[in-house]
C-alpha cells in the first residue's frame, strides 16, 4: 500500500532521533488521487499540417509512471498528512520526496523534545511523554 510506504520513509527520516521520536504506523486511508498523464497526449506525434493545428496522434509512449496524492493519519499522536508520491509500475517502486509531505492538522507539542534540535523534523516526531 502506498501509505505504508510514505510512513516507511517517515519513519527511516527519524530513525536517527529514534531515542526522541517514536515510530508512527500508519492509521486511516483517508483520501487518495491518481494522476496520470491523458491518453491523447501519450498519443501526440506531432502535427499533420505546416501551421501546426492539425495535430498528429500517431505517438506510441506508454506511461508507467502515476503520481498519487494521499491523504491518512498516523499513530500516536493522530497527525494527519499529505504526501504525493511517485509509483512505477513497471519496476514495482515508490518514490517519496519528504519535501513533498506535509503535516496538515495541528501538532501543538507532541515534538517539543526534538524542536532545539532539529526544527525540520518536528513535522514528523512525537516524544515519547506525549504519547
Amino acid at each position: 500500500m502506498l501509505a505504508e510506504g510514505v510512513v516507511i520513509a517517515i519513519n527511516d527520516y527519524t530513525n536517527s532521533e529514534r531515542s526522541l521520536c517514536a515510530p508512527l504506523n500508519l492509521d486511516i486511508l483517508l483520501r487518495y488521487e491518481m494522476l496520470v498523464p491523458d491518453q491523447q497526449v501519450l498519443k501526440y506525434g506531432g502535427v499533420l499540417d505546416a501551421d501546426g493545428f492539425i495535430p498528429k496522434f500517431n505517438g506510441k509512449a506508454k506511461n508507467t509512471e502515476a503520481a498519487f496524492m494521499l491523504v491518512f493519519t498516523t499513530t500516536p499522536g493522530h497527525a494527519k498528512y499529505e504526501a504525493t508520491v511517485q509509483y512505477d509500475s513497471k519496476s514495482n517502486t515508490l518514490t517519496v520526496d519528504m519535501l513533498a509531505i506535509s503535516h496538515v492538522n495541528k501538532y501543538g507539542n507532541t515534538p517539543h523534545c526534538i524542536i532545539d534540535k532539529n526544527f525540520f523534523m518536528a513535522t514528523y516526531c512525537v516524544c515519547y511523554d506525549k504519547i
